[in-house]
């Protein structure tokens, strides 16, 4: 009887965990563009952190949500991790005081932190032809993903 005890408990404690710990949206709408295919890209074998992916229809823009999983990372090493993830996949990176602009052929990167959720944020928008910054663009880029609500 106290084998069942512990099974119902393990399983009751299990479907908690998994509907509280996905409490992000299942459609973000960002720079115009409604981003409505959700993925948990998490690993089970990470215990440091989560990613949660939205990309729209065409796969054209994606925003990426990184969120440290207590305190077993802070948001400047998450940052540096994926800064040097991303310089590894071909990204060249400019940026000063926490916003990081990467370009990849007919990719453009925002990378930041977004205090208000507790999370690294980037938005990945590709074009048809190479990437061009735009400096207007940039400025409401960075300010919508620090300020990102979900």
């Amino acid at each position: 009887m106290n084998a069942l005890k512990l099974i119902l408990a393990a399983v009751i404690i299990a479907v908690i965990y998994f509907v509280l710990s996905d409490n992000l949206p299942d459609e973000v709408v960002f720079n115009g563009h409604l981003l409505d295919v959700k993925e948990d890209k998490s690993t089970a074998n990470n215990n440091q952190f989560e990613i949660f992916t939205y990309t729209d229809q065409s796969g054209l823009n994606l925003i990426m949500i990184i969120t440290p999983k207590r305190d077993a990372i802070t948001l400047s090493a998450l940052e540096q991790t994926y800064l040097e993830r991303f310089k590894q996949k071909g990204f060249k990176f400019t940026g000063t005081g926490g916003n990081h602009v990467g370009i990849k052929d007919k990719n453009g990167l925002y990378l930041t932190i977004a205090p208000d959720i507790n999370a690294l944020v980037a938005y990945i928008e590709r074009t048809s032809g190479n990437y061009i910054l735009k400096p207007e663009k940039m400025v409401e880029i960075f300010s919508d993903l620090k300020n990102i609500k979900i």
